[in-house]
């Protein structure tokens, strides 16, 4: 596993808002993803995308993309970050590449490409059941893990203003 700095997102926290508020979750489309906040190539290969946003009592907002990135005979999940404060980003956004937490990757199922084309995503077991929760509600370890790790690097290499 390793820590992948990427360059400053393009991106405000207000474009994020209509996807997902700040609180909860949500699953979206690669296609919904604003422009600006990571690769095309990265969201080319993505079916889905697992959107989580949380404050903090500073005023500083986490919002972690799950990108859900078919590779070869897996589903392989990439967890990408962005931390606000206020609408802007802060100077970079931390991709994690290759990551050894439980449930990373899912074997492609058999029928996923056939699921797919009928209805635009597939349930996994590491994606919740309703494509829009509160953020508390959310019990996937899986993606509590990656949202844990991004937010511990993150607030390491860029400490809140506790003033």
């Amino acid at each position: 596993m390793w820590f992948d700095w990427q360059p400053k997102p393009r991106i405000l926290l207000i474009q994020l808002e209509p996807l997902c508020s700040v609180g909860e979750y949500c699953i979206v489309q690669s296609d919904s993803m604003p422009e600006g906040m990571i690769s095309s190539g990265l969201l080319k290969k993505t079916h889905s995308v697992l959107i989580l946003c949380s404050g903090t009592t500073t005023g500083r907002v986490y919002a972690m993309m799950n990108f859900n990135r078919i590779d070869k005979n897996e589903i392989d999940q990439m967890p990408y970050a962005i931390a606000f404060e206020g609408n802007e980003p802060l100077q970079s956004g931390l991709l994690i590449q290759h990551a050894n937490y439980n449930g990373r990757t899912t074997p492609l199922p058999r029928d996923f490409y056939e699921y797919i084309a009928a209805s635009g995503t597939y349930p996994l077991k590491e994606m919740p059941s309703q494509r829009k929760g509160k953020f508390t509600e959310l019990n996937i370890g899986s993606q509590e893990e990656a949202f844990r790790l991004l937010v511990t690097k993150l607030s390491s290499e860029f400490p809140e203003n506790k003033d």
